[in-house]
């Protein structure tokens, strides 16, 4: 990873596997009391293109509106998948004790 003009400049060596050649975020801060606000470029390679093109026609967005949908859903995925897991957990910790209960 570099340092850019304006951040980081990520780049994988061989470009095999990545979903991304190179991202170039820049951080603007106006003030202590005021939001931060990020820009940041995305550079698909040519299949992630395709994908992203297709969600986008699917959904009836732009491509940039596509992007971030497939973030902030599999986002949600991830939190239900964390959720789940936890309940599992609790479930098998205190499975006698539900048991005694009658509630399994």
């Amino acid at each position: 990873m570099a340092a850019g003009p304006y951040g980081l400049l990520a780049q994988p060596d061989d470009g095999a596997g990545g979903a991304v050649r190179d991202v170039d975020v820049r951080i603007v801060v106006a003030s202590v009391n005021t939001v931060v606000c990020m820009a940041m470029t995305v550079r698909p390679w040519d299949d992630d293109e395709r994908a992203i093109a297709r969600l986008a026609a699917r959904w009836g967005v732009s491509k940039h509106a596509a992007i971030l949908r497939a973030v902030r859903e599999a986002d949600e995925r991830a939190e239900e998948v964390d959720i789940l897991a936890v309940s599992q957990q609790g479930l098998a910790r205190d499975a006698g004790l539900l048991e005694r209960l009658g509630t399994v």
